[in-house]
């Protein structure tokens, strides 16, 4: 059963502000989705949504947000992937998601399906060990800036009359 026809999914995609503000003396962008800087840094783009796609692209934007139509965008350019991790991981999340809905149509059913929960892999190069690793000297380093980062916080919420007493 389809969440929306194709002009209440224009309806609701045109008054969530995802497709691209309409230029009086361009072209036509009433149903080009706004992408710029979703795939690449500095990178003006857009999808047009065709009429027949409507549908879909308005119900993945009700179920999942922005990240159901960067899904819809990723699938329809054969799985492009994104330079920034974060939108990796919202189209993965979105794939299994609909992927769960496709092998168990039933709501109730779904909820209770085990599975597993899975993030995007920013370091798939690495063996588990390496990212052990790797996590550990990031861990250092974030608990070293934080150590600084306290320090001139309390050299500046005590001043120089503090740090003439500690010394």
């Amino acid at each position: 059963m389809k969440l929306f026809d194709k002009e209440d999914a224009r309806s609701l995609l045109q008054q969530a502000g995802v497709f691209i503000e309409p230029d009086d003396d361009g072209p036509d962008t009433s149903q080009v989705l706004n992408m710029s800087d979703v795939w690449a840094w500095g990178c003006a783009d857009g999808e047009e949504v065709p009429d027949e796609e409507l549908p879909r692209v308005a119900e993945l934007f009700f179920r999942y947000g922005w990240c159901g139509v960067l899904y819809w965008v990723s699938e329809r350019r054969g799985g492009v992937v994104s330079e920034f991790c974060d939108n990796n991981r919202f189209v993965e999340f979105v794939r299994a998601e609909e992927k769960l809905r496709e092998e168990v149509p039933d709501d109730t059913k779904r909820a209770y399906t085990p599975r597993k929960q899975f993030l995007y892999d920013p370091l798939p190069n690495l063996t588990e060990d390496e990212k052990r690793q790797f996590c550990k000297r990031m861990k250092s380093i974030v608990d070293g800036m934080v150590k600084d980062f306290r320090e001139q916080l309390a050299e500046r919420e005590y001043g120089e009359a503090e740090r003439e007493h500690r010394e």
